[in-house]
């Protein structure tokens, strides 16, 4: 359907970075490079979207992935 999600785990959509039909592939890309650092690295930030702040794969507590 064109919806961007941040990752798999969020496959609600919770965190969307927009529609590439919509809004573009650029637009998107855009959207994520811009809060990539709110996300990751050492620390995730207060600016971070709420879906990953409350993630439970935040911390590695989900088995099964990676």
């Amino acid at each position: 359907y064109g919806n961007c999600h941040l990752c798999c785990v969020d496959w609600r959509g919770l965190a969307s970075q927009g529609n590439v039909l919509r809004d573009g592939l650029d637009a998107c890309v855009s959207k994520w490079a811009a809060m990539a650092g709110a996300v990751c690295g050492d620390r995730m930030t207060a600016e971070a979207p709420e879906a990953c702040r409350r993630c439970p794969r935040r911390y590695g507590a989900m088995s099964g992935f990676g």
